[in-house]
């Protein structure tokens, strides 16, 4: 609930739920193209 921000389940239940990369993955296909970091 705290990463949403929300206070109450009900508030909770009306988040609005978008599709993006996680902060684990974020950018490794950036780093893949460029050869850089892990994506050597």
């Amino acid at each position: 609930m705290g990463t949403l921000g929300a206070k109450n389940l009900k508030e909770m239940q009306q988040v609005e739920v978008v599709i993006a990369p996680s902060l684990l993955t974020e950018g490794k296909v950036y780093q893949k193209a460029q050869q850089l970091g892990m994506g050597k």
